[in-house]
This record gives structure tokens, C-alpha cells and sequence, in this order.
């Protein structure tokens, strides 16, 4: 009776990378609750940040904190917690006393999941620093804030121009990914993924499926595509380690079986990566 054996391949897990893309994302920070240490006049309000209005060249779309106090913060609630998420600040542009640019340097952003009395409480996701007058500094910031959070603080104790530490900006939006998209600027779809089990849920930082796995041709955390030249569980199998008949056979990434021309003498399988021998 002629029986095959499978020989054993091994390499590590594949990683793809994600491809950014924009617009795929949503700006989750519009909207909502928001609130900030002073305020200067009735109008400069803390909602103002989130109102969805960038226009920076009016003082009547700006939040403003008072002047001569040794610091200054303001506050969104997102309202649902977001990973790894983009927070872009547009800053005034129409501020031209000293410099338009004077109440950017020293502007930190902190992250938390849980609403202190300390604005400086969570986690520090980025320092604005720059020449006080701000000249090299850009009209909108744009960062990525890492790990899950749900409040965003901006927060200063700097005095750049001798009115003490004042907030002054139009705008702060938190780009996070829509509902079925994960990854860099949430350019992958979840329901692309090919995980083993496919009810799994969909991390929107790094789709990563469960410790099932993943099917037969697909490999990496999120369950993405195997490398070309590579095929089976979790594409730790070689194409050109096969033995097929025809050696120009194309190789499926789920079995990588040979055409119907067979194997190479010596040979067995689907994938005629077994060897063939005689059992007496």
C-alpha cells in the first residue's frame, strides 16, 4: 500500500503593513461636551473647539483662556473610548498683537480614560515646543495619540508673550476609525481579514483575529494575504519547495497544490511535499 508523509516547514508569523489612506476615518471629537479653566468673554467658549469650524483668521470661532493665571487647560469628553487615535489642532492665524503664532509654544496634550480634576492626569501624548513667538511652529498640529483613551486635555503653564499661560485655537478634532476599518488611517477593512474564526471582533488599532488563527493562506495578526512564493497554515510553506510534475505550476496560497500533471517521481500529495514510499 504506497502512503505520503508530509514534510515540516517552519518560519515566523508575516506582518503586513497597513497603506494610509484618507478619509476613511471620523472626526469623533465634534460635538462634543467640552469645557476649559477660564474663559474670556461670552463668546470664546470652550465649545468652540468643536463646533467643526476651522476658520482660523476670527477671533469669534476661538476658545480663549484668561490672561495673567499661572495655567491654563481645556477639555473634551469623547464619549466613547478610540485607540491610537489623530488629534489635529488649528491654531489662530489672526492674532497679531505680538505674533499670531505667540500661544502655540508649550502646549501639551494629555490622554486618559477617566475624567481627574488633574488636567494633567493620563498619559502625556505630545509637547508643542518651537520659539515663543511660534514662527516655526505649524498653523495645525497634527499627531497621533497611542494606546485607548476617551479625554483629551490641552494644557499650559507657559508664557510665551507676558499675559501668563493662555489657551488660544479654533479647532481640535480626534480622527478615529469608522465602525468595520482598523490600522494606520483606518485604510483596512475588518471584514477583508481571514481570520480562523470569522466572528472575530476587530481591534481598530491592529485588527488582530483571536488565537484561533488564521485559514489556510492567509497569515500576520490581522490575517492579511500570504507573501508571494509562500502558501498553507499560516504560510509557513515554501512554493518552491514542491516537488510538482510541472515546476511552472501556480501555487494557491491555501494548498498550494500541484496541477493535475502530478508530482516528480518520489513524490506525494497535493502539494507534493510528501514523500512517497512503499509500506511492506
Amino acid at each position: 500500500m504506497a502512503v505520503w508523509t508530509s514534510a515540516v516547514l517552519w518560519m515566523a508569523s508575516l506582518s503586513l503593513a497597513a497603506v494610509s489612506a484618507a478619509g476613511v476615518g471620523q472626526n469623533v471629537a465634534r460635538g462634543k461636551p467640552a469645557w476649559m479653566s477660564t474663559g474670556r468673554g461670552a463668546t470664546r467658549v470652550a465649545s468652540n473647539a468643536v463646533d467643526g469650524v476651522t476658520t482660523a483668521t476670527e477671533a469669534a470661532y476661538a476658545v480663549h483662556t484668561q490672561l495673567y493665571h499661572s495655567f491654563a487647560w481645556w477639555k473634551v469628553d469623547l464619549q466613547i473610548q478610540v485607540q491610537s487615535a489623530v488629534v489635529n489642532i488649528y491654531f489662530r492665524t489672526d492674532y497679531v498683537l505680538c505674533s499670531d503664532k505667540d500661544r502655540r509654544n508649550g502646549l501639551n496634550l494629555f490622554t486618559s480614560g477617566t475624567n481627574s480634576s488633574d488636567p494633567t492626569e493620563g498619559h502625556l501624548c505630545h509637547s508643542v515646543s518651537g520659539r515663543p513667538d511660534g514662527t516655526d511652529i505649524s498653523d495645525v498640529l497634527n499627531v497621533t495619540c497611542p494606546s485607548t483613551w476617551r479625554y483629551l486635555t490641552a494644557y499650559t503653564e507657559t508664557d510665551n508673550d507676558g499675559y501668563g499661560p493662555v489657551l488660544d485655537f479654533v479647532e481640535v478634532q480626534v480622527w478615529s476609525c469608522a465602525s468595520g476599518r482598523y490600522g494606520a488611517s483606518c485604510s483596512m477593512e475588518c471584514n477583508s481579514r481571514h481570520c480562523h474564526n470569522t466572528g472575530d471582533s476587530c481591534n481598530s488599532d491592529t485588527g488582530a483575529c483571536s488565537n484561533e488563527g488564521c485559514q489556510p493562506g492567509w497569515a500576520g495578526p490581522d490575517c492579511t494575504a500570504c507573501a508571494s512564493g509562500r502558501y498553507g497554515d499560516s504560510c509557513i510553506k515554501y512554493c518552491n519547495s514542491r516537488h510538482c510534475h510541472n515546476t511552472g505550476d501556480s501555487c494557491p496560497p491555501d494548498t498550494g497544490e500541484c496541477s493535475n500533471a502530478g508530482c516528480q517521481p518520489g513524490w506525494a500529495g497535493p502539494d507534493c511535499t510528501g514523500i512517497y514510499r512503499i509500506v511492506r
